[in-house]
């Protein structure tokens, strides 16, 4: 990924310590606060946590984007708004 490259060369340049990589209960409580603004539910966290197929975090993505859970944020208009024509915000 050139993202992931480009920031492992601007570690190597200052010599920040690389943190270690999140577990899952921690990657779904991000995430879910960054897509809706709400902390997953218990059963949310373990059903991700039972998920072991290699895509389960590219699905809860999706899940939680097609969420109609109330949120005490609106991302999704924020994330979508500066999408080029190309690419229609979904409604």
């Amino acid at each position: 990924n050139p993202i992931d490259r480009f920031l492992a060369q601007r570690l190597a340049t200052t010599e920040l310590p690389v943190n270690a990589t999140a577990d899952r209960p921690t990657l779904i409580r991000r995430l879910s606060f960054a897509l809706t603004g709400l902390p997953p539910t218990s059963a949310e966290v373990d059903r991700f946590l039972a998920d072991e197929r290699p895509d389960a975090y590219e699905q809860l993505v999706d899940r939680l984007l097609t969420s109609s859970q109330p949120a005490t944020c609106c991302p999704r208009p924020r994330l979508t708004s500066r999408l080029p024509p190309a690419f229609p915000a979904a409604t």
